[in-house]
């Protein structure tokens, strides 16, 4: 259980959203984003990661581009969230999961996340 005074610190929301891909009539696979329950308006701190390890610029034959890694800081332990999920974030961004880990005595959870440009 997070501490109450932590949890002031955390001036943003997420929600944890999981893919259940559906199949059309033509057989293309369309993704479907969905709440997962208990995820919902959890309190986090969002912070750019700025280690260089976790940023780098990716080069295609058109053109070049810019993937930026983030840490978002939940308020609790969340054993359920999984790297496959998405974070759709109060600062109107949306994160796609690539780690999710509790600390061990399940105060915080620290989601290592890619910004999805759209």
């Amino acid at each position: 259980m997070a501490d109450p005074v932590f949890k002031l610190l955390m001036k943003d929301t997420v929600t944890i959203q999981r893919n259940t891909p559906s199949i059309t009539t033509s057989g293309a696979t369309t993704d479907s984003w969905t709440n997962v329950s208990g995820l919902v308006d959890l309190p986090c701190a969002i912070q750019a990661n700025p280690s260089p390890r976790y940023n780098r610029e990716g080069r295609m034959p058109e053109y070049t581009y810019a993937e930026s890694m983030y840490t978002i800081n939940l308020a609790d332990q969340y054993s359920s969230i999984l790297p496959r999920d998405q974070a759709v974030a109060s600062d109107g961004n949306t994160y796609d999961i690539q780690n999710a880990s509790s600390e061990p005595y399940g105060a915080f959870t620290v989601l290592l996340v890619r910004l999805i440009q759209r």
